[in-house]
């Protein structure tokens, strides 16, 4: 998909996560960018507990 500057393609820090990582969560539907087992990288609902969606940035 091409970049067009839509909501479904800009990210926002969502509430810190645990150990100053952040969260990102995608403007357009809310959900938190979740690293898969697989390598893979997808949506999934936003949860502070979760262990693959803190990501630390730097």
């Amino acid at each position: 998909m091409r970049c067009n500057g839509g909501s479904y393609q800009k990210w926002r820090t969502a509430q810190p996560a645990a150990r100053s990582a952040i969260m990102l969560q995608s403007v357009g539907t809310g959900r938190c960018l979740n690293q898969q087992d697989n390598g893979y990288y997808r949506t999934a609902p936003c949860d502070r507990s979760a262990q693959n969606q803190p990501f630390t940035v730097g």
